[in-house]
């Protein structure tokens, strides 16, 4: 059977449950390839998760995604700083971003926009310097939240400079390496300083766009604030503000 069909009949097996498991989806699988190993079959697992067809809800359980993934544009000064950087330095990939993006999911718009360039610890310092010669704009390295409100917001385009966590989820977009939603949801929750102006209410919001309207591996997203050592923070905020929303989701 075409690769195509299957995927229909999968989405047709599955859909309407809050999950299934890792032994019901082999099982699918050997209708049709009863000497399936493990190996091919745990790339399957990849590849659907790849194509949005499933999502991770938990350890061993998976369900049909309904929804879209969360697209983010990758614009001319993306390209220009990632393109700077690579010639700089060749042993790194940095994560890049535009606040703007966050736009999709807040009601609180943002009208002067920043962009971020997360690196690892130990050359965010370089990075800094190196791109203080360029012209791509005002540069500031892990600013306070005083910096952001007095300095940062009031400059045209600036570009902030942070420490990447170490395994953060990463996209690569059009050869530049973007963070997904999950990354950057849990940025907006820990990162208070940089992030002052979409907590409170509007962070609940954000939470509950992003849950709403698209595709969210909550798997990567508790992974992710685990590696931030926010894990617990975070899961409470779920419980308290998205109860009926994560029923499903193991927490």
């Amino acid at each position: 059977m075409q690769k195509k069909k299957i995927d229909i009949e999968l989405v047709t097996n599955f859909k309407g449950r809050s999950s299934f498991s890792r032994d019901e989806l082999l099982n699918f699988y050997n209708k049709f390839d009863p000497d399936l190993n493990q190996k091919t079959f745990s790339w399957r697992i990849y590849d659907l998760k790849k194509r949005n067809i499933i999502i991770s809800i938990g350890p061993g359980l998976y369900k049909v995604s309904n929804k879209p993934s969360f697209k983010s544009g990758i614009d001319q000064k993306i390209k220009k700083i990632n393109s700077f950087i690579g010639e700089k330095y060749l042993e790194i990939s940095p994560v890049l971003w535009n606040i703007k993006w966050v736009n999709d999911l807040s009601v609180h718009q943002v009208f002067k926009t920043f962009y971020l360039v997360e690196v690892p610890n130990e050359l965010a310092k370089s990075v800094f310097n190196q791109l203080q010669t360029t012209n791509l704009g005002k540069v500031f390295i892990n600013p306070t939240q005083d910096v952001m409100h007095q300095y940062v917001t009031n400059e045209h385009d600036p570009i902030i400079v942070k420490s990447l966590i170490s395994r953060a989820p990463t996209q690569n977009i059009s050869k530049v390496k973007i963070p997904t939603l999950e990354k950057i949801l849990v940025d907006l929750f820990c990162d208070e300083k940089i992030f002052y102006m979409f907590h409170g209410h509007e962070l609940k919001t954000i939470y509950r766009n992003a849950i709403s309207d698209y595709a969210v591996n909550f798997k990567k997203l508790f992974n992710y604030a685990k590696r931030r050592r926010r894990e617990k923070e975070i899961k409470e905020f779920f419980s308290i503000n998205f109860p009926e929303i994560l029923k499903d989701i193991p927490l």
